[in-house]
């Protein structure tokens, strides 16, 4: 096992995840878009923004990249939250996108949203828009408000946060509190429990292969209580980076604790022993 080192909190985690993300990919909030028109992919133009929505969420994706099409499904289960408020939901596609890819790669998702071409990428240069996928939200001034690149971890809670501030629904602070909630612990809470929250939410990073922070729940879960099941989760993790001979010890640590563990006992087998 790797030295002790002080680990992040759950919600320190997803700051951190969103933190590197925006730092490759924000754009300059506070800029203004105005007029702006593009086509649409099912033909004639509409207005980037327009001003009888509240709030716009732009959309910018690729029709050819996997978290792309990942953050069209995770909008799609999204938009139902804001269902009969002013929101405005907007697809950016580069100008070089065949309008049938969009509306396929739409279709699929299950979204809902008018898609408009980037003709010349004049928006992208705009906005200093580099890479793929994220939103930005607009507000009622057409002005870019927030930006958010995708993480796969609550990036449904973030963006509903974002949007109901534009629409002056709730407080900075209450955005900064979805962003990096406080943790809190309960009354008859026992560390057992929290280990097992801990576990519940380094499943939730192995699933959206954020290893580091996966193995950092684990073990921080290994540190509140002897539980066999953050050992095996400790073995997931290191099966999925390739690491057999770490997995199988983490899967050996597990049975010795709970020799009926089948999880741990898959695991190790498919580590070839």
């Amino acid at each position: 096992m790797h030295s002790q080192r002080a680990l992040l909190a759950p919600a320190a985690i997803l700051t951190a995840l969103a933190a590197v993300a925006a730092r490759a990919e924000a754009i300059e909030t506070g800029q203004v878009l105005g007029d702006l028109t593009l086509a649409r992919i099912d033909g004639g133009s509409a207005p980037v923004v327009d001003r009888a929505a509240g709030a716009t969420a732009l959309l910018f994706f690729k029709t050819q990249q996997e978290r792309s099409l990942e953050t069209l499904k995770v909008m799609a289960g999204c938009q139902p939250r804001l269902a009969g408020k002013p929101v405005r939901w907007v697809g950016i596609v580069p100008g070089d996108t065949a309008p049938a890819e969009a509306k396929a790669a739409v279709d699929a998702s299950g979204m809902t949203l008018a898609v408009l071409v980037d003709a010349g990428d004049a928006l992208y240069a705009k906005l200093g828009m580099r890479m793929h996928p994220g939103i930005a939200v607009v507000d009622r001034a057409r002005k870019v408000v927030a930006f958010e690149a995708f993480h796969p971890v609550d990036f449904c809670e973030v963006i509903t946060a974002r949007l109901r501030r534009a629409l002056g629904e709730i407080s900075d602070e209450d955005v900064a509190k979805v962003l990096a909630p406080k943790q809190s612990r309960m009354p008859g809470d026992d560390p057992a429990g929290v280990a097992r929250r801990h576990l519940s939410f380094g499943r939730k990073l192995l699933a959206a292969k954020a290893y580091a922070q996966a193995h950092e729940n684990a073990r921080k879960a290994l540190a509140l209580a002897p539980l066999p099941d953050a050992w095996t989760l400790e073995g997931e993790i290191f099966a999925a980076e390739g690491r057999c001979d770490d997995a199988v010890r983490a899967f050996d640590a597990a049975l010795r604790m709970d020799p009926r563990d089948q999880a741990a006992a898959t695991g190790r087998q498919g580590c070839g022993r």
